[in-house]
């Protein structure tokens, strides 16, 4: 944009439809006298972001000048004059609720508004409801274009009894979802007093904005994903907050006020938990680059480069609720295999299958637990995909040591990137030589394969929307697979990165030189007005910089003529759902897939590590809330590179790294090229001690995790959780991100401070046990000083839960077949219930078999423990016995406790009121009901 209103309406052809047509050009909105005044600091959108702006030019352009004297950079000067955006015209009720119809008021900011607007509200269920804007003239690009399944079809008939009510303005047009009460859960009306004010709706070409108010309540707001920041997203400064939504290969920077920090994957959604505890989520199922700002003092503004609004409001009231609505949507995560739930172990720099091997057998002298050994891209011919190096790892070789990982009861994944090299030559590499016959290439704009460049040199991308694609994507894993039989894939890079900036030249060199300015330089009016603008090169640009630096043009064409400008944060879904079918093709099992770019509903076929951190307490403390944050959005098997990526460990930071490592759901070491070596052998007998005490208690552990992601799966829980999920009611929960829970029942409590002898943990409102003695604890809803040794991770118990164990193991195959167990904590009430899940860890559709357990203390040291089965078609669970349970918060003193199992009797010890009882001599199956009483 070069600052000059756009003089005529004509005609243009939107780069963001699917079929465009013509639509009428509106001149740009107009500063009139005593609007700039009613624009806070905050709520300054800049109208001159590129460099030289001055009072002249700003008003030129028709926008706001006031200086600003405050302390923060980010805050423009020349900015945007209030916009009312769309009058309703009309309304009607419709079997799916209902429907209105807008006419613009006020022009955007950009020109080219749409003239008119229909919204459409389904109430989906009784908690969520969908609102749609369309162009009714012009058929714009929509997610579901490019992914069908992503979410299901609008609704055709509204629910019953909703927990909301839904409203709107007529002039200056808003849309309000409340709760019974009148509490917003939603509301797009531009507020006419207060400390908030933002526009009403812009819907233009390559600009659409929607806000809402969020309440004034000294609540929380949580999620617009995926960034490197505490759990709870900042809403202070002079100018608010911005969260760029771009996948990006981009390291882990923390969050800026000013966005322009994404990272590998886009969740534009929200969750806020009111200051009465509940909560509520929004989530706009959109594809293109945004930003969205939030604002100080109660407004979050959704600013993207295309498609249209499709709002979902999820009304809760738990932040349990919204994480179950949400995925409700979007879809559950995928039910992991056993094996991947085990510690796993990589580094870039195993240059030789050697290296590898000696790895393996190191973590076994040192009896340190390990099921998985992952290989990055060292294992590669010359970094090319489904190649192996014919001298450092002959493919004879590489697969017998594959086998023989097999023949221990481990597993091996290795690394995959989308690029496939074309500079190989005819005939002299099979998947680029298929793909190129299949004709599944990203196209640039002149119809030819886009070129990039990634580690083996110059390559094309491959685009996982075309339907030939996954045909071709299966043969090359089968083809490879039977070389070197793996289990899972690892694909990386996929946002897609490129080493150039949009496309290479044919000697990997940029076509295009990025701009110095803070923003690409704007398309003229003349050109717009021509038609003739450039999807690289919006009037608006999230972040900040271009947004083709590091990955392809976005004028680069996709299958069905979709513009990879709108489906850019999908590729890495759709190289997940393509290698999801492919190893199931091929393996015919369950397998592990982990991505680096995610979108909402990659849980579905996978999991996400969290990128490249570095080695310091920083990357340590912030790998919790970024674990948290995707199980938020549903993904629930997550963690990141333990002891971190970039840069040289020390022995501190990887041991007190390990024992927070071997509770995240993805419990992987892995670190870079060219630094200290980080295995938990290889920092000497402290960090090998400190490993295997913290991963016997994960393999303990890991009956009651497994029965956790198949809660996930099934219906939609988190994995890891911040304590507010569970103590929603409690304001000081709400905060904190230090400490987190494994589903309802077990709290972890790590040392994230160098030097620490003691740290702060939080104990909320329950009663609470230490995991290893059983003894309980003495807070509730208060901190406490903990100390802490070099060994020593704090875990304690929540009373009134039963949590599944097994008798640990080096490898998961070998734990499952020991004894099974059981800790029972009891609450308040001297009761605790639990369950378990058990299948053959691997099978889809699995048989299962289900156990509920109940324990209860009757009256003063004389209680029992009950195992129900309630499903029993896992056959493995026949020969699984039952070993040690453990009893906590029972009155019984430090005495014998007499012990009658089915039938048997026994004694067992008690200490501080916690139980310990030794069933595995009387040979009790787990598939049959027992009921084991304890007396003094």
């Amino acid at each position: 944009m070069t600052g000059k209103a756009l003089a005529a309406a004509t005609l243009l052809l939107l780069a963001s439809a699917v079929s465009a047509v013509p639509m009428p050009l509106l001149h740009r909105r107009q500063a009139r006298d005593g609007q700039c005044d009613t624009v806070t600091d905050p709520q300054r959108l800049d109208c001159y972001p590129e460099q030289g702006a001055s009072q002249d030019a700003c008003e030129a352009r028709g926008c706001c000048w006031k200086p600003y004297d405050g302390n923060q950079d980010n805050v423009p000067w020349c900015f945007y004059a209030p916009a009312a955006g769309y009058e309703q015209s009309s309304s009607s009720k419709t079997s799916y609720g209902m429907q209105a119809k807008l006419t613009l008021r006020s022009p955007g900011p950009f020109g080219l508004d749409a003239t008119s607007l229909v919204m459409d509200v389904h109430e989906e269920t009784a908690d969520t409801v969908r609102i749609r804007f369309t162009n009714p003239d012009q058929q714009r690009f929509e997610v579901s274009d490019a992914i069908p399944d992503i979410a299901a079809s609008p609704s055709s008939q509204a629910a019953d009894d909703t927990l909301y009510k839904v409203s709107t303005t007529i002039s200056d047009f808003g849309v309000a979802v409340t709760r019974e009460d009148g509490s917003v859960l939603f509301n797009s009306t531009p507020p006419e007093s207060g400390n908030v004010r933002f526009d009403g709706l812009v819907f233009e070409d390559q600009y659409i904005s929607i806000s809402t108010q969020i309440p004034q309540d000294n609540g929380n707001l949580y999620g617009l994903g995926e960034h490197s920041n505490p759990l709870i997203l900042p809403q202070s400064g002079d100018a608010g907050q911005v969260y760029t939504l771009l996948a990006k290969d981009e390291g882990t920077p923390q969050h800026n006020p000013r966005g322009g920090t994404e990272l590998y994957g886009s969740y534009p959604f929200f969750m806020y938990l009111d200051s009465q505890g509940r909560a509520h989520g929004v989530f706009l199922l959109n594809s293109n680059i945004m930003d969205v700002q939030v604002q100080t003092g109660g407004a979050v503004q959704f600013r993207s480069t295309g498609g249209i609004i499709d709002l979902y409001v999820f009304a809760g009231p738990t932040p349990a609720d919204v994480t179950r609505q949400f995925t409700a949507v979007v879809g559950r995560s995928y039910m992991p295999p056993y094996w991947s739930l085990g510690f796993q172990l990589c580094r870039w720099g195993y240059d030789t299958l050697q290296e590898t091997e000696d790895a393996v057998r190191k973590m076994r002298e040192a009896q340190i637990p390990q099921d998985v050994q992952w290989n990055d891209i060292d294992y590669m011919e010359k970094y090319l995909d489904f190649t192996s190096d014919r001298k450092r790892y002959p493919i004879a070789d590489y697969g017998k040591f594959v086998d023989e990982l097999h023949e221990n009861g481990q597993h091996y994944v290795m690394i995959l990137d989308p690029g496939i090299s074309n500079i190989q030559g005819e005939g002299r590499y099979k998947p680029y030589d298929d793909g190129s016959k299949a004709d599944i290439w990203i196209k640039n704009k002149q119809g030819n394969p886009l070129l990039g460049k990634v580690w083996p040199g110059l390559v094309n991308y491959p685009d996982f929307l075309n339907s030939k694609s996954a045909q071709w994507w299966t043969d090359q894993v089968k083809d490879w697979h039977d070389k070197v039989a793996f289990d899972g894939l690892w694909i990386d890079m996929n946002e897609p990165s490129n080493f150039c900036d949009g496309e290479c030249d044919q000697s990997g060199s940029n076509t295009s030189t990025l701009r110095s300015k803070r923003y690409p330089s704007r398309v003229s009016a003349t050109a717009r007005a021509r038609g003739s603008f450039d999807p690289n090169d919006p009037p608006y640009v999230p972040g900040g910089s271009s947004i083709f630096e590091k990955t392809a043009y976005m004028d680069s064409t996709q299958a069905n003529g979709l513009l990879h400008y709108d489906v850019h944060n999908l590729y890495g879904l759709s190289e997940m759902r393509a290698t999801a079918a492919a190893l199931k093709t091929v393996r015919g099992k369950r397998s592990l897939v982990i991505s680096r770019s995610t979108f909402p509903s990659s849980s579905i076929h996978g999991g996400h590590w969290l990128g490249d951190n570095t080695a310091n307490w920083d990357d340590l403390y912030l790998s919790i809330p970024g674990t948290l944050m995707m199980n938020m959005f549903g993904v629930s098997q997550v963690g990141p590179d333990i002891c971190g990526f970039g840069g040289d460990t020390t022995e501190e930071l990887c041991l007190r790294w390990m024992q927070l490592g071997a509770f995240y759901p993805f419990s992987r070491n892995h670190n870079t090229q060219g630094a200290k070596s980080q295995e938990p052998y290889a920092l000497g007998d402290h960090v090998a001690e400190a490993s295997r005490r913290a991963l016997k208690e994960r393999y303990t552990l890991l009956p009651y995790l497994y029965t956790l992601f198949e809660r996930s799966h099934q219906l939609g829980d988190t994995v890891a959780r911040p304590l507010f999920y569970e103590f929603n009611y409690e304001p000081a929960a709400a905060t904190i991100d230090r400490q987190f829970l494994w589903g309802s029942a077990l709290m972890i409590a790590p040392v994230l401070e160098q030097g620490a002898s003691q740290i702060q943990v939080y104990f909320p409102e329950a009663k609470w046990y230490d995991w290893y003695s059983g003894s309980a604890v003495n807070h509730r809803g208060q901190s406490a000083s903990i100390p802490v040794g070099m060994f020593d991770l704090p875990l304690y118990v929540r009373g009134g839960f039963v949590l599944p164990t097994q008798e640990p193991a080096l490898t998961t195959t070998a734990a499952r077949k020991l004894p099974f167990g059981a800790v029972a904590a009891l609450g308040d009430d001297s009761k605790a219930v639990g369950e378990a899940y058990l299948d053959d860890g691997e099978s889809f559709d699995a048989a299962a078999t289900r156990v509920t357990f109940t324990a209860t203390e009757e009256s003063s040291c004389n209680g029992q423990f009950l195992s129900n089965v309630t499903e029993d078609n896992y056959k493995g669970a026949k020969q699984t016995i039952w070993g040690t349970i453990r009893i906590f918060g029972t009155a019984c003193a430090n005495k014998d406790i007499i012990i009658e199992a089915s039938g048997h009797k026994t004694t067992a010890s008690s200490q501080d009121g916690a139980i310990t009882m030794d069933l595995s001599s009387f040979k009790l199956p787990l598939n049959k009901e027992i009921e084991v009483s304890f007396s003094a």
